[in-house]
Order: C-alpha cells, then sequence, then structure tokens
C-alpha cells in the first residue's frame, strides 16, 4: 500500500489509495526467527524470533478464515494507520461543470478530471481532485486533496474541517482546521490551525492575508516587487475573546453563587439542622450550590487552558530558507515586524518584541 502523504514531488501528488470491491488489502505474515550475527572476533551472536503484531482493526473490509488475509468490502479510499485499517465509500465522478452541476455526498468524493468555475462539492469526508481546479467552492468534513492545484480568482474557496493540501493555489481563500500546504501561493487568503507549509521546488507565498496559528514554513515570503504580503501567526485574538467570554460568566456564575451562599447562611442562622433539612427550599439552594460550585470548578479548569493557548500563541514563528522582502508584514501575538529584503531566517517573538534568529 502506498503511504497516504507523499508529499509534493515535480508538481505530482499522490495521497490517497483507491480499492475495488474485493481487492486484498493486506496479509498478515507470522514472525520468523532471524539468522544468526557473528562478531569480529567469530563470536556467534543469536537470532531473535520476531514479535508478533497485532491484528488490523477497522471497517470497512473483512479477515478471511485464514485469519491473515483483509479483503476490502467496498468500493473506495484505504487508510493505514498504525493498526488501523479503514476502507470509506467513495464517489467518482469524471469531471464538475455546469453540466454535471453541484456535488453533494455523504463520504469521499473522487474527481477525475477538472473542477470548473460556479460550481459547488460538498462532502463530510476527504475531496479528491485529480485536475485543476477554477473558482469553484469546497466544503468537507475531511481534508481536501488537490492533485494539481486551484486558481480561485472570481471567487474561489476551500473550507475543510482538516487539512488542505495542493500543488499551487492562486486567488483562493482557504481555511483549513488543520494544515495548508502547497507548493505555491499567491495574492491568496489563508487561515490554518495548524500549520501553513510551502514546500517543493518553489515553496512560494507571496500576497495576500496569510493567519496560521501554529506558524509557517516557506522558502521565500513576498516577491522582488514588494507585493504587500501580510502574515499573522499565533491567535491571540480570538483566545483574548474567548478569555473576555469566559470571564464574563465566571463573574455571573460568581455573583449567583454569593448569592445562593449568603441565603445557606441565612437558613442556618434562623433554623435548627431537623427543621432546615426538611424544607424543601433549603434542599434546592444546597442543590444550587453544588451545581455552581462544579461550575465554576469547570471554568477554572478552562481558564487554565486558556492561559495555556496565550503562551503557546506567542511560540509561533516564521522560518523562510530562502528570501524575505520588502512588503512583507509579520505579525506574532500582537508584535508587528516590517521585513526588509534579507535571506534564511526565523522570524518568532521575545518577549514583547520580534526577533530574528539565523536559519
Amino acid at each position: 500500500m502506498r503511504e497516504i502523504r507523499k508529499g509534493l514531488e515535480a508538481g505530482e501528488v499522490e495521497w490517497f489509495e483507491t480499492v475495488e470491491k474485493g481487492q486484498k488489502l493486506a496479509v498478515y505474515h507470522n514472525s520468523e526467527k532471524g539468522t544468526d550475527g557473528i562478531t569480529i572476533t567469530g563470536r556467534v551472536i543469536p537470532a531473535r524470533r520476531g514479535r508478533e503484531q497485532s491484528i488490523l482493526v477497522g471497517k470497512g473490509f473483512k479477515r478471511l478464515a485464514d485469519g491473515k488475509t483483509y479483503i476490502s468490502e467496498l468500493k473506495g479510499i484505504v487508510t493505514l494507520q498504525e493498526n488501523r485499517l479503514n476502507v470509506s465509500e467513495l464517489l467518482v465522478m469524471k469531471e464538475v461543470n455546469m453540466t454535471t452541476g453541484d456535488v453533494e455526498y455523504d463520504g469521499n468524493i473522487l474527481i477525475e478530471g477538472n473542477v470548473s468555475s460556479g460550481t459547488r462539492i460538498r462532502s463530510t469526508k476527504d475531496v479528491i481532485v485529480k485536475g485543476f481546479v477554477e473558482a469553484s467552492q469546497i466544503t468537507c468534513g475531511g481534508n481536501v486533496f488537490l492533485r494539481k492545484g486551484m486558481n480561485g480568482t472570481g471567487g474561489g474557496s476551500i473550507r475543510a474541517a482538516k487539512d488542505v493540501i495542493g500543488y499551487f493555489f492562486e486567488g483562493v481563500e482557504v481555511y483549513a482546521g488543520g494544515n495548508i500546504q502547497g507548493d505555491y501561493f499567491f495574492r491568496t487568503s489563508l487561515y490554518a490551525r495548524g500549520e501553513i507549509k510551502a514546500v517543493g521546488k518553489k515553496g512560494i507565498i507571496a500576497g495576500g492575508l496569510i493567519c496560521a496559528e501554529s506558524g509557517i514554513k516557506a522558502a521565500s515570503i513576498g516577491n522582488p516587487a514588494g507585493l504587500i504580503t501580510q502574515v499573522v501567526l499565533g491567535r491571540i485574538r480570538s483566545i483574548r475573546q474567548k478569555e473576555q467570554k469566559l470571564n464574563d460568566t465566571i463573574m455571573d456564575v460568581n455573583h449567583e453563587l454569593s448569592i445562593l451562599q449568603n441565603a445557606h447562611k441565612e437558613f442556618q442562622k434562623k433554623y435548627t439542622p431537623e427543621v432546615r433539612n426538611s424544607m424543601e427550599i433549603y434542599m434546592k439552594i444546597k442543590s444550587a450550590i453544588y451545581t455552581k460550585e462544579r461550575q465554576m470548578e469547570s471554568l477554572k479548569q478552562e481558564k487554565n487552558g486558556i492561559n495555556e493557548e496565550i503562551v503557546n500563541s506567542g511560540k509561533a514563528k516564521a522560518t523562510v530558507k530562502g528570501q524575505i522582502y520588502e512588503g512583507v508584514t509579520i505579525e506574532i501575538d500582537g508584535a508587528v515586524w516590517q521585513a526588509r529584503n534579507l535571506r534564511g531566517a526565523i522570524v518568532k517573538k521575545s518577549g514583547d518584541k520580534i526577533v530574528l534568529a539565523s536559519n
């Protein structure tokens, strides 16, 4: 089985393996004793027997009676991660255009050819396109894999819950819940909850708004003409907004808890334990206090998590092997750096300032 993601090689990208129903997926081979070795002094090194591996688990396949042969039960896409084997259903189309209309499918979608402007593709899982993609809209609950690339000038967009990977992206808006990876990005609007990686022969990011919560890696950013390229790393703004909402909630819960605790104390002053424990209103107050205290504990844990996010947000960095051109602005966790022409640098935040380190 080919590895699911091989990377970008000379513009040809393969990240998936398609299979037919009834196709053999894997065969388990029992461990065997190795061959004895020998040292330079002639001492024999006894070979050990290999360790038996666990059976494959997952869905979309069956194991034959021999307990070793795995057969696909579907026509679709096969993935293998550690000992988990999955075969997912696949919709295969030759191309998507105004004649075929929009595509919506509960599963993986494979487009053998091109995707034309003005069309929409929606999938609950992965979308794979082998041809070129024009100004269309792709939305999916998994990954988007573009073997060639996308020129989205005129309204093209991609929204994926996981990764978006392609050879090139021009004039397209991309949102990824994971990473965004390509060889060439030109005048794009990118937002990745993970990293943005411009890898391959070119590795260029030039023009547009580039936002990555975990950082970016590229061969070069900007271009010799000084094309405006804004890079925003980390997500301090959204974290601060979430922190403010959480603080408001904590204040409200604290206020409610204070009222309940005061009422609880009044009951304790006025009534004996036997009397107040027989009163329905008192028992409701005790129950409400318990619930609010648990809620407050949960909110404090969430606040600790936000504090950790704030620290990690400042750790995002831009790693550039080649040139950073004038016209590039890099913002990390609120600190801003206006680029000057320089080569090979790691741009990161230290304290309240942007600093450069050699790459």
